[in-house]
């Protein structure tokens, strides 16, 4: 079940970094940690978070 799971978060990353671009694996399983693996609340949250630090 643990490797089931391990291969979903895989994906979820994955899916994370071709959306935001995102070249820092580490960095996008902590938006998918903190958003409990809502890839669009995640994907959301990075890109508020990166309009934040343009500002």
């Amino acid at each position: 079940m643990a490797a089931a799971a391990n291969e979903e978060m895989d994906s979820l990353i994955a899916r994370f970094m071709d959306v935001t671009m995102c070249d820092n694996r580490d960095a996008a399983a902590s938006h998918l940690v903190s958003c409990n693996g809502s890839i669009e609340d995640a994907v959301g949250l990075y890109f508020a978070a990166t309009a934040a630090e343009l500002n």
